[in-house]
């Protein structure tokens, strides 16, 4: 090889070399980097960075509890017009404790209602309204809904532990646990009207005493 030609190879190779140089340097860690995109140790692809989702925000009302800020509005009301009209001492705090629903239900057997235990704007209108506002479903006592189920079985098991027969805990009211709720509100000195309702449920759930004497009869 001439002293020109190697001149000449060795200028090719400084060319290429700069030019892998600045590839290296400037376009693989710069302009070909996408935004959010972290900076990768040395021979390795650029690490993508994921931006965070933001938490969503949930709310739900429990079978045994209201939490969302209008369904507690709507449960407080609920509980000041029960009181107000005689459906047992109830505090009026918003939650859906199982002695609320019973005075739901109770409201619902004297105004000849399906039995619901259920708090909604409908169940309101009718207490404000003082008659059933809104065509409800289902027969009057016809138990229509899981929440008077949960509260009926509550009233079975109570009365069973007491020695009362107010029959399976099935969440149905059959003439057995009428019967049952009747002989025990007898014996607790409360009107016997065999319902479920917000002083039944409370009595129950002290440590009332067994049944009377004449139990058996």
């Amino acid at each position: 090889m001439t002293p020109q030609h190697a001149r000449i190879a060795f200028a090719v190779f400084a060319l290429v070399a700069g030019g892998v140089t600045y590839n290296a340097l400037f376009r693989q860690d710069g302009t070909n980097r996408k935004f959010g995109d972290e900076p990768s140790a040395a021979g390795t692809a650029p690490v993508r960075k994921e931006r965070a989702e933001p938490a969503k925000r949930t709310s739900a009302v429990d079978l045994g509890d209201a939490t969302d800020a209008t369904s507690r509005d709507t449960v407080r009301a609920i509980q000041r017009q029960l009181k107000k009209r005689g459906f047992g001492s109830i505090p009026s705090d918003g939650v859906l404790r199982p002695v609320t629903r019973a005075a739901i239900m109770a409201f619902e057997h004297d105004n000849a209602l399906p039995l619901t235990g259920e708090a909604n704007e409908d169940q309101l209108k009718r207490l404000l309204l003082g008659a059933p506002a809104v065509p409800a479903v289902g027969k009057a006592g016809e138990v229509r809904s899981p929440h008077a189920e949960a509260v009926i079985k509550l009233v079975q098991r109570h009365l069973g532990e007491r020695g009362y027969r107010a029959g399976a805990a099935d969440g149905r009211l059959s003439a057995q646990t009428v019967a049952a709720i009747r002989q025990f509100e007898g014996d607790q000195g409360l009107r016997a009207t065999g319902r479920i309702s917000a002083d039944l449920l409370s009595r129950l759930q002290e440590r009332a005493p067994g049944p009377s004497a004449n139990a058996e009869r």
